[in-house]
Parts: C-alpha cells; sequence; structure tokens
C-alpha cells in the first residue's frame, strides 16, 4: 500500500474527497448505473413456477454489505424474464425505505448470486455500466454511508424514512479507469477479509464468554461449589440433584409482594432491561411513556423488580435507585432477614430462571404476541434451591467476579472490534478516493477472482456448530 505523489493529484472538487489522482474523473452516481429500477412485493406464493426469492432489507449483511442468503422470502412474481426487476449479477441493491436513527436509510449491498430473483419494493434495484466494476461501485457507497452523505437525501414521513434516489444518484463521486476499478476492489475484497475474519474471532470470544459466564451461574446456583458434595434427588423437574445439605422452599416462603402506588409524580422512573433496571429517560422520548406516572408503584433500594408479563424478553434484578416502574411489573423483597436469605445469590437464581427459560412451562398467555407470563400462583408456588446462608454468599461472591471478569474481556473484545471496524472503514475510504495506490498490490488471479462463481456462505447453524466446537480462549490469548 503507498501513498500517492501530491505532485501527481488534483483537486477532486469534492469536499469530502478532496485530492484524487490526475488520472481519475469525477462523475455522478447516477453515470455508473442504468438506472434505479424499483422493486416488486408480489403475491403470496403458491409453490408453483413464479415463486421467486425476494431481496428485502432484512437480508441485507451490512457487515460484509452482501446479500445473505439466511432467511429468503418467496414470493409469487408474474413478470416476464427480460423484466428489468429481475436481479442479475453484479447488481447493486439500495434501501429506499425505512431505516432508523441508528442505521438511516440508504445502504447498499452488491447481489452477487446467479439465481433468479427480485428485490422488495422498499429496495432499488441499481444496474452498474459494463464500464464499471460493480464491486468497486459497492465499496463506494461504503464510503458515501460510512459518512452519512446518504442523509442529505432523506425525506421522512410518519416516521419512516425514505430515500430520495434522484437526489442521492446525483452526488459526485471520484472514479478510476476500469482496471484499477477492478484492482481497488481485489485489494480490498482481500483486505477486508483479513479483517473481518478479526473481527469475526473478537465475536466469537464474547459468544464464548457470554456462554461460560451463563454455565457458571447456572452450575453453581443449582449444584453448589463443591463438586464432591453428596447429592439428593430434589424432586423438582429444573432443580434435579442438589447439594444433600440444602434445602428447598417455594416462593411464597421466600418472597413477600409488595404493591404501593406512589400517588405523586417527580421520582425516578424505572425500567427493567435484559441488563438490568435502568432509570428511564424521559426527555428523549423513546421507548413508552406514560401519561400518569403518579399511578406507579413504588420501587425502593434492594426491592426485587419483576418483568413477569413477558417470559421471553422480560428480567428481574435489585433496584439500586428509589423511584417507580410500571404497576403491571411484580416488586417484592425477601421474607425474614439476612440470617437467611442472601438476596444475591436469589437474585442469580431467579436470573437464570429466565435465561434457562426455566418459568416458560408455568406462564399463561399468548407467547406467540410476546405476552408469556408468570401469574402470582405459578410464582409463589415455584420451587427453589436454599443452600445455608454461607454458601448462599459465597456462590453469589464467585457469580460476581465472573460477570466482572467477563464483562473485562467482552468490553476489550468490542474496544478491538470497534477499532477493527474504523480500520476496515478508512482503508476503504481512502482506496476508492484515491488516497492509497494499490495498483500491483494484486495478482491477475485476485483480480480475475471478481468473475468468479460466488461461494455460498455458511448456514447460521454451521456458525453456532463452530461456536460450539471452539476451543476457549484464554485471557491471555
Amino acid at each position: 500500500m503507498n501513498e500517492r505523489d501530491k505532485a501527481a493529484l488534483k483537486d477532486s472538487g469534492i469536499q469530502w474527497v478532496g485530492l484524487i489522482p490526475k488520472e481519475w474523473d469525477v462523475i455522478r452516481l447516477k453515470n455508473s448505473v442504468e438506472g434505479c429500477f424499483n422493486g416488486i412485493w408480489g403475491d403470496d406464493p403458491d409453490e408453483g413456477l413464479f415463486d421467486t426469492p425476494c431481496i428485502r432489507v432484512a437480508d441485507f449483511d451490512r457487515t460484509k454489505n452482501s446479500v445473505s442468503l439466511k432467511k429468503l422470502t418467496m414470493r409469487k412474481i408474474e413478470l416476464a424474464s427480460s423484466n428489468p426487476r429481475f436481479l442479475k449479477r453484479g447488481d447493486l441493491l439500495i434501501e429506499k425505505s425505512g431505516g432508523g436513527e441508528q442505521s438511516p436509510v440508504g445502504n447498499v449491498v452488491i447481489f452477487n448470486h446467479t439465481f433468479k430473483a427480485v428485490c422488495s419494493n422498499f429496495v432499488g434495484r441499481l444496474p452498474v455500466r459494463s464500464q464499471h466494476s460493480s464491486h468497486y461501485w459497492n465499496f463506494v457507497h461504503q464510503s458515501i454511508y460510512a459518512i452519512r452523505l446518504n442523509t442529505c437525501s432523506i425525506k421522512q414521513n410518519t416516521g419512516i424514512q425514505n430515500l430520495d434516489t434522484t437526489q442521492y444518484l446525483d452526488e459526485r463521486v471520484p472514479t478510476p479507469p476500469l482496471s484499477e476499478q477492478r484492482q481497488i476492489a481485489a485489494y480490498l475484497n482481500r483486505e477486508t477479509a483479513k479483517l473481518d475474519e478479526l473481527i469475526a474471532k473478537q465475536q466469537k470470544l464474547i459468544k464464548l464468554l457470554q456462554e461460560k459466564r451463563q454455565t457458571v451461574i447456572s452450575q453453581t446456583v443449582t449444584k453448589g461449589l463443591d463438586p464432591n458434595a453428596k447429592m439428593k434427588d430434589s424432586g423438582v423437574e429444573w432443580l434435579g440433584e442438589v447439594p444433600q445439605h440444602w434445602n428447598l422452599l417455594r416462593g411464597k416462603s421466600l418472597f413477600k409482594i409488595k404493591k404501593r402506588i406512589a400517588g405523586k409524580l417527580g421520582l425516578e422512573i424505572l425500567s427493567i432491561t435484559q441488563k438490568g433496571i435502568k432509570v428511564k429517560d424521559t426527555e428523549s422520548g423513546g421507548g413508552q411513556l406514560s401519561m400518569d406516572y403518579s399511578k406507579y408503584q413504588l420501587v425502593f433500594p434492594g426491592d426485587f423488580a419483576m418483568n413477569h408479563m413477558d417470559l421471553l424478553t422480560g428480567y428481574v434484578d435489585i433496584s439500586k435507585y428509589h423511584g417507580v416502574t410500571s404497576p403491571d411489573y411484580r416488586v417484592f423483597e425477601m421474607k425474614g432477614d439476612q440470617d437467611a436469605f442472601f438476596s444475591k445469590f436469589y437474585k442469580f437464581v431467579l436470573q437464570n430462571c429466565y435465561h434457562e427459560k426455566l418459568f416458560f412451562p408455568f406462564g399463561q398467555g399468548s407467547s406467540q404476541l410476546g405476552r408469556w407470563r408468570l401469574p402470582t400462583e405459578a410464582f409463589n408456588e415455584f420451587v427453589y434451591p436454599v443452600p445455608p446462608i454461607d454458601e448462599q454468599r459465597a456462590i453469589a461472591n464467585l457469580i460476581e467476579v465472573e460477570i466482572s471478569r467477563s464483562e473485562t474481556l467482552t468490553n476489550k473484545a468490542n474496544t478491538c472490534i470497534s477499532l477493527l471496524k474504523e480500520h476496515r472503514q478508512a482503508l476503504i475510504t481512502a482506496a476508492v478516493t484515491g488516497k492509497i495506490d494499490v495498483r500491483g498490490l494484486v495478482s491477475d488471479e485476485e483480480v480475475a477472482a471478481l468473475d468468479a462463481d460466488p461461494v455460498l456462505e455458511t448456514t447460521e447453524e454451521d456458525f453456532e456448530s463452530e461456536v460450539a466446537e471452539a476451543e476457549y480462549i484464554t485471557e491471555e490469548e
């Protein structure tokens, strides 16, 4: 990778680009494509000849800027085979409607497949002109999206972002000769693949850390710390065998449900998230807001607060705050004193019940609608382990050490991922704006590989299997 001599550069006239090689041209995005063709949704599939894969925004792999094949949607598309709505290998697909605050509309991916398909009506087809490289232009659009130049062309109605493709495609960009476009694309394919592999390893490490953390919690709150302890059958299906010296109690003997309506405003609004109890930011307007928080119930520091209304996405935690939470949630405290029950131990027991879906068989409602709740009677009758108080404290302390260690390593991995992604994008931008000269840094074989048959991605199941079989990466590694 070589930086170009400034004497060989000229002003592009584009603010975000700056200087470009003298032999490069400046064109508008629309001049790199044959047009922007709207997608089509068609009719419900009937397993007939017209059933066709329909690429949706949900199929955009935003990491690799390509089309994912994991969950393709089939639609009945009755069009002549020559219709320009059918995709061809090398087409670029642009998100025209959708988006959000963190991922605004306008993302572009490449369709690098040979099967017959269309794109949905929220997506536009951008067939690249023959004198240009679609792989190169895919990287150009990535750079445009990274600096959020696409946001200049967003029109928003009723909360949905719509991209004015005419305005977007009128943006000016630098362009090298076709031969150099292909070399840049081949170079970036190779170098970003290396970075993607490093990112994937860090992501795998994070997943393994999460799995190990949950295994430690599940094992210790149900089996204790002594692997040589004598065991007995608990008679409880989800618990199985427990240490012989442990007792068992139902929820009604452990917890006392509280219901205290605030009756006033001005208190912190508490949300129960899967990362614990958080103070809600009511000023931003994000999430669901209540018309009258005085009807919410009080929560004091040390209280348990539990979203039992949704066992799929709900959670439970011990509050650090004095505030209020939804009157539909369950607020409770330990019965007895700290000489019998240790709150932190039972926090981990209850959280384990969410992670392992142990409450699920006792729920009621509609799981399809995300409303599978744990009734009060089931909560009171649920059987919990009761180790001696000293063992409860020891288990809770060990879990806290493991969580702290796991979070430290996870934070390091996430920092590494962020740096790798920043480097990846900086490399792409430097190459497509001519800041670095990659000519001669790729072989003819690497350039020719741009035209090779696509290699199908591994399935999600394959990835899960790889993660399960991977060796645990130690802190030193």
